[in-house]
């Protein structure tokens, strides 16, 4: 069985985020633009999802033993 990863995003995070979407939204009058950013940022999401990288992984166990 495979472990199943979340991607957490933390409450500021969330409304800055859906406030960015608003105002491309609102900017363009259509929302078009944000629901193609919101399909590429879950895009980038399934990717972090399914191919976890630690932070020994990526800057080297030495630098924060």
């Amino acid at each position: 069985m495979e472990t199943e990863y979340l991607v957490l995003w933390t409450a500021e995070a969330k409304i800055q985020y859906n406030d960015i979407l608003l105002f491309w939204a609102e900017n363009n009058n259509s929302p078009k633009y944000a629901i193609s950013l919101n399909r590429q940022v879950e895009t980038i999401l399934d990717t972090l999802r399914n191919f976890p990288r630690n932070r020994d992984d990526l800057f080297g166990r030495e630098e924060y033993s």
